[in-house]
C-alpha cells in the first residue's frame, strides 16, 4: 500500500514537471492574470471577447465583468473621438468626428449621401447627383448648373446634332440632323435661308434667286413657268413649245413696243401727275422719263394697284418706288428719271402712277398738258394710258384732266 502511494506521488510531481496542461482561467468570472474582462462566458461581441479582451466601443466593469457599449452612452471614452449621445451634427454616430467625405452618412449634419469619394450614387460634397446641380458626375458628361454654350440642361456636351436644342449655344433647333422644320447647321428651316434642306424638299437654296435656284428653291430650268432673270431668261411660260410667246430656250418671241411716248406738247404745268395705265399683255413697268423745267429738283414715284381715283390725296394708299435728282430738259424734251424700278401688270389689270416733282412753284417743276379725264389717251398693243390729274406736292391739290408728258418704259416679258 505504501508502495502505491508513493508511485502516485511520483507521478504527479513528473506530470507538474513536464508541464502538463492548464485549465484556461478566462470564462470564470474572476479576474485573473492578463484578463481586461471576465463576463464569465468565452463569447465574442458581448463586449468581453473569448480572450477576456473589452471590445472595441464597450467599457466593462467589475468581476464576473458588466459590459455596455461606450459610443453613444454621451460620455468620451478612450477610443472614442467624440460622443453625444448619438449621432449630431458633428459627431457621427461610431463616435468619430462628422466630416463629409469620411464614407459615413450623417443626416444630422446635412448629408444626404457620403461614399468617401465622387460615385454614381453620391457627389463629394455629400449630396445625391442630380444633372442641374452644378456638380460634374462621373455619369454625367458636363454639368454647369443649367444650359450653358458648352453643356445641354440634359449635361451632356452642347454640340449641333445632338438632338438637344440649346438655345445658349445659338441653336434655333435641333432634330439629331436635318429635318423638314430644322437645317442640319440647327437653325430653322425656310426657303431663302441659304441652306438647303433636302429633308424640306429643296433642291437648292441661293438664298434668293440665283443662276442655278429658283426663289422657290428649285432649280432653275427653262420651262419651269419661272423667268429666272439671273439665269438670262427673258420669259419662262412653262413649257417648252417654241412658236409661241416664249421659245423653248426662255428667249421672248413677242414683240414689245416699248417704251410708249403719250405727249411732250406741255402747255400746262404744277408740281407732278396722276394716271392710270391698264396692260393688254402682261408687262413689266420699269421706269418713266417725264417733262420738267429746267431747273435741279427732286423727283418721287408712287404707285398702286387699281385706280388712282379715291385715293388722289391719301398718301397711305400708294407705295413709293424711289427718289432721284435731276435737272429738267425743259418743255418738248424728255428727261429721264433715274429710279429703277420692276412693277409687274398683267394683262387687263390696272395700275395708277404719280411722278411728281418735290418743287412746289409754277414754272419751276413738272411740265403737262390739258386733256379729257378719265380717256385713253396714247396706247399701243402692249399697254393704254388714260389722261388723269395734276397735283400739288405731296398730295395736295387737284387739277382735273391733265396729261402726263413724257415716256412709260416697260418690258413685255
Amino acid at each position: 500500500m505504501k508502495a502505491y502511494l508513493l508511485a502516485a506521488i511520483i507521478l504527479f510531481i513528473v506530470s507538474c514537471a513536464g508541464g502538463a496542461k492548464q485549465p484556461n482561467p478566462c470564462g470564470n468570472g474572476l479576474q485573473d492574470d492578463g484578463e481586461e474582462c471576465d463576463d464569465s462566458n468565452l463569447n465574442d461581441g458581448d463586449g468581453c471577447s473569448s480572450l477576456c479582451l473589452i471590445e472595441h466601443d464597450w467599457v466593462c466593469t467589475d468581476w464576473p465583468s458588466i459590459c455596455e457599449q461606450s459610443c453613444g452612452n454621451g460620455e468620451l471614452d478612450a477610443g472614442e473621438d467624440c460622443d453625444d449621445g448619438g449621432e449630431s451634427s458633428s459627431c457621427n454616430s461610431d463616435c468619430t468626428i462628422s466630416i463629409c467625405g469620411d464614407g459615413k452618412h450623417n443626416q444630422t449634419a446635412g448629408e444626404q449621401c457620403d461614399d468617401g469619394t465622387a460615385t454614381a450614387q453620391c457627389n463629394s460634397d455629400c449630396t445625391l447627383p442630380g444633372c442641374g446641380d452644378g456638380i460634374k458626375a462621373p455619369h454625367e458628361e458636363c454639368d454647369d448648373g443649367g444650359e450653358t454654350e458648352t453643356c445641354n440642361s440634359n449635361c451632356t456636351l452642347s454640340e449641333c446634332g445632338d438632338g438637344v436644342t440649346n438655345d445658349t449655344a445659338g441653336e434655333e433647333c435641333d432634330d439629331g440632323g436635318e429635318s423638314s422644320v430644322c437645317n442640319a447647321n440647327c437653325t430653322l428651316s425656310e426657303c431663302g435661308d441659304g441652306v438647303t434642306n433636302v429633308t424640306a424638299g429643296e433642291e437648292c437654296d441661293g438664298p434668293g434667286e440665283t443662276v442655278d435656284c429658283d426663289p422657290d428653291c428649285s432649280f432653275s430650268e427653262c420651262g419651269d413657268g419661272y423667268r429666272n432673270a439671273t439665269d438670262g431668261e427673258e420669259c419662262d411660260d412653262g413649257d417648252l413649245i417654241d412658236t409661241n410667246g416664249c421659245s423653248n430656250s426662255c428667249i421672248s418671241n413677242v414683240v414689245c413696243e416699248d417704251p410708249l411716248l403719250t405727249t411732250l406738247a406741255g402747255g400746262n404745268g404744277w408740281a407732278g401727275n396722276m394716271f392710270d395705265i391698264v396692260a393688254l399683255r402682261n408687262i413689266t413697268i420699269t421706269g418713266f422719263e417725264g417733262s420738267f423745267h429746267t431747273v435741279t429738283q427732286g423727283v418721287e414715284i408712287w404707285y398702286r394697284y387699281g385706280t388712282y381715283v379715291g385715293s388722289e390725296n391719301t398718301q397711305a394708299n400708294w407705295t413709293l418706288l424711289g427718289t432721284a435728282t435731276i435737272t429738267g430738259q425743259g418743255a418738248g424734251t424728255a428727261t429721264p428719271i433715274p429710279i429703277n424700278f420692276s412693277v409687274p401688270v398683267s394683262s387687263g389689270q390696272r395700275v395708277a402712277f404719280y411722278v411728281t416733282s418735290q418743287n412746289n412753284t409754277y414754272g419751276g417743276a413738272n411740265i403737262y398738258s390739258n386733256g379729257t379725264g378719265g380717256t385713253i389717251y396714247a396706247s399701243n398693243s402692249d399697254l393704254q394710258y388714260y389722261t388723269g390729274i395734276g397735283n400739288q406736292y405731296p398730295f395736295g391739290g387737284i387739277f382735273e384732266d391733265r396729261i402726263f408728258n413724257g415716256r412709260i418704259l416697260y418690258d413685255c416679258n
